[in-house]
Order: C-alpha cells, then sequence, then structure tokens
C-alpha cells in the first residue's frame, strides 16, 4: 500500500513537471525624457505565473522587469538597462527577494559609467549613468519596481 501511494505521488509529481506553465505577460511604456539628441523611454513588463498547488503557503511570486531604451534622435537605440525583481507577497505583505541588472551598449560612441541594482523592502531600485565619449554628453536615470501587499507591480 505504501508503495502504491509513493508511486502516485511520484507520477502526478512527474505530469506536474511535464506540463508547462502558463506565463502571462503584461507591458506598459512611457517616454521618461526626451531632448534634441535623445529619447529615453521606459518598458514595464510583469509576469503573473499561475499559483499552482501550494500546500502550506499563501506567498505568492512574481516576477517584473523595467526597461530603459536611449534611443538617438534618428530613432537608432543606443543603449538600455533592465531592473529586474522577484517578489513574493500574501496579501498581508510584500518583498522583494531578488534584483539586478542587465545593460548593453548598441552605439560605440557611448559607454555605462555606472550600473546599479539594490532592493529594500517591498521596492527594486536601479540606476545607471551613460556618456558620450565624443561630446561628452552624459545621460542618468533611475528605475523602480514596488510590489503591493496583493500583488500589484508598480
Amino acid at each position: 500500500m505504501k508503495k502504491k501511494c509513493f508511486t502516485l505521488i511520484l507520477l502526478f509529481t512527474v505530469l506536474l513537471s511535464i506540463f508547462p506553465n502558463n506565463t502571462f505577460a503584461s507591458t506598459v511604456t512611457e517616454i521618461i525624457y526626451q531632448d534634441d539628441e535623445l529619447i529615453v523611454t521606459s518598458t514595464l513588463t510583469t509576469y503573473d505565473s499561475p499559483s499552482g498547488i501550494q500546500l502550506f503557503s499563501n506567498t505568492k511570486t512574481k516576477t517584473s522587469s523595467k526597461t530603459v531604451t536611449i534611443t538617438d534622435s534618428t530613432g537608432n537605440t543606443v543603449a538600455t538597462y533592465t531592473l529586474h525583481a522577484t517578489f513574493s507577497y500574501n496579501n498581508k505583505s510584500a518583498a522583494c527577494t531578488q534584483t539586478h541588472y542587465s545593460s548593453s551598449i548598441k552605439n560605440n560612441a557611448w559607454g555605462f559609467t555606472s550600473r546599479k541594482a539594490t532592493k529594500s523592502s517591498n521596492t527594486a531600485t536601479g540606476s545607471y549613468t551613460i556618456k558620450n565619449s565624443k561630446s561628452k554628453k552624459t545621460q542618468s536615470s533611475s528605475v523602480r519596481l514596488s510590489c503591493s501587499k496583493n500583488g500589484t507591480i508598480s
């Protein structure tokens, strides 16, 4: 009998791992800075994952990212900076459990002089500075991701 129960539990676990996790993403894009040379846009992407079976916990997890795209006046991408964060929430509180950044330069005249990502409580914060080696122009920005106790990302 114990062997049968163990076999059924093992089979159920394997079946759950075979089927893909349906993940839904929502995005919101806005212009956060513009001058004669640069346009800076921010895109917030939130991934909503089905909670699945949670035997002993009401805590849910959400992953989100905010990508800053810097383009020049001709529409060519100069650089991107993305803040990534994972949040846990349970309708009573929320916490940022992980954060990191990724970045890339698309125009060799520009380079990052600083980049960072930090977390505190239910908020992830990232910042960057890029500089043009020819004109010496700099562009800096900071981005924030927060999660409410009910899982709303802003």
